[in-house]
């Protein structure tokens, strides 16, 4: 994100209370400040300029949160465009974290010039999907069909390109007794309550090792290999499965000319309009959501609120600190390791910082 802040986690052992990890800071309002007062159609132009990551998921967003306060539903080539332009951008997400952002973290050789080959060709053809063109169509369909059968075809365990990253995940991995949970239903009762809690999310039914997430681990957790791997109680390597599965899923249709319908959200249903509304879509690193209220006899934003996908999975007594708790006792060199590894793999949309105590 171009307006974020930075997380700090900070971890200790803690004699009398185990492993803990703390979480403060992440994003921060300059968008809902920016917005404020603007027409809606503005704040429309102005949202994909805001944002470095997932600029066209926002986009999508805030599209969908203007024609609902409108009452529009789009046609279909419109949907089928946007479904498109979401998963390039999600495909190319999950690649940076598997070729670049996890091997770097591992200290392995990142694959920067497979990275950089493929974020050009999906950025021209993104770009030449917003400007309704059909683009490099058919040198994505063979790049797609390329990697699928060079890194993706098989399991993991037979995916020779991807094996010293699932061997170092695997050697840093731990059991916890935290399991996901998917996200409740983000309607306009939900984002009232949001709304109430400015300083983070409204605090959601959840059990003591089980919090709301959103992203790969939970669109694939009834996976056959993800679902074993969490059965066991590992923390990391279900994550990293997940992803894989969802690149893979996404370069075999590219390969076959087709969206991945088994990962497409559904769109809005039918539409009425409204001051207070929501756009969704669906990301790489889970659900993201624009919420805004609207002036009474205008289209004037009053409010307008961004939660994104990070907003969930780092919450301070979600996920991450839930699973840290678990950590067996180790040096700070390899909790560290352990940790970061773990964060990388939850894929923040903003910086961050770990730091282990002794």
């Amino acid at each position: 994100m171009t307006l974020a802040g930075t997380f700090a986690f900070q971890h200790r052992f803690d004699p009398a209370g185990g492993s803990r990890l703390t979480i403060s800071g992440g994003q921060r309002p300059e968008v809902a400040r920016l917005l404020a007062g603007r027409s809606l159609s503005e704040a429309s132009r102005l949202i994909p300029l805001l944002f470095n990551l997932c600029r066209r998921a926002q986009g999508v967003a805030c599209a969908r949160g203007a024609e609902q306060s409108q009452g529009l539903t789009v046609d279909s080539a419109t949907a089928h465009r946007r479904q498109w332009l979401l998963q390039l951008e999600w495909l190319q997400e999950h690649l940076w974290l598997l070729w670049v952002r996890l091997p770097q973290w591992l200290q392995l050789s990142p694959r920067a010039v497979a990275m950089s080959r493929a974020s050009q060709l999906l950025q021209r053809c993104m770009q030449a999907l917003e400007q309704g063109e059909a683009g490099e169509q058919s040198r994505l369909w063979d790049w797609a069909g390329t990697v699928y059968s060079e890194d993706f075809a098989h399991s993991m365990a037979g995916a020779t390109a991807l094996q010293p990253l699932l061997e170092a995940v695997a050697d840093l991995d731990w059991r916890s007794a935290y399991r996901p949970l998917p996200l409740p239903k983000t309607d306009t009762a939900w984002w009232r309550d949001c709304n109430e809690f400015r300083a983070g999310l409204p605090p959601a039914p959840q059990g003591p090792a089980h919090g709301n997430e959103t992203g790969a681990l939970v669109r694939q957790q009834h996976g056959v290999s993800v679902a074993e791997s969490l059965r066991s109680g590992w923390c990391l390597i279900p994550r990293l499965l997940a992803v894989v599965e969802e690149v893979r899923t996404l370069l075999s249709a590219l390969a076959q000319g087709r969206i991945a319908e088994q990962l497409v959200a559904a769109e809005p249903g039918n539409p009425s309009p409204s001051r207070l509304v929501l756009g969704q879509a669906e990301t790489a690193r889970g659900r993201l959501v624009h919420g805004m209220v609207l002036g009474e006899e205008s289209q004037q934003v009053q409010q307008y609120r961004v939660i994104a996908p990070t907003d969930w999975n780092f919450q301070p007594q979600g996920a991450l600190p839930a699973m840290a708790a678990d950590l067996p006792a180790a040096d700070c060199g390899l909790t560290r390791q352990r940790l970061g590894a773990l964060v990388v793999l939850m894929n923040p949309c903003v910086g961050w910082e770990l730091v282990c105590d002794a």
